[in-house]
C-alpha cells in the first residue's frame, strides 16, 4: 500500500488490480484463498478487503459452510476492474 493520507493507506493499482480480478474470477471466495494465490501476506490482503469494501467494490456473501468469509466483486467493482484493465 502506498500514499497515506489522513492515517489510511490507499493500495497500489497494480496490486489493487491483482486483488479484484482473484476475487471476480474465483468467488465466491475466502481471503486467504485470494491471499495465497495473490501472494499476498494475509494482513495485507486484510487492509486491501477492508479498502474494496469502503469503496464499495467488494462485498461479504458471509460466512461459509467452514466459517470462511465469501468474497465476491459488486457491479462498481467489476468496472472498477475494466476500467484498470483499460
Amino acid at each position: 500500500m502506498t500514499r497515506r493520507k489522513a492515517g489510511r493507506m490507499t493500495p497500489r493499482l497494480d496490486k489493487l488490480a491483482r486483488f479484484l480480478s482473484i476475487i471476480g474470477r474465483e468467488g465466491p471466495v475466502s481471503l486467504y484463498r485470494v491471499a495465497k494465490l495473490g501472494g499476498f501476506i494475509y494482513q495485507t490482503a486484510q487492509r486491501y478487503l477492508r479498502y474494496c469494501v469502503e469503496k464499495g467494490l467488494v462485498r461479504d456473501l458471509g460466512r461459509g459452510e467452514r466459517g470462511a468469509m465469501r468474497l465476491v466483486l459488486t457491479e462498481k467493482g467489476r468496472q472498477f476492474l475494466e476500467a484498470l484493465r483499460g
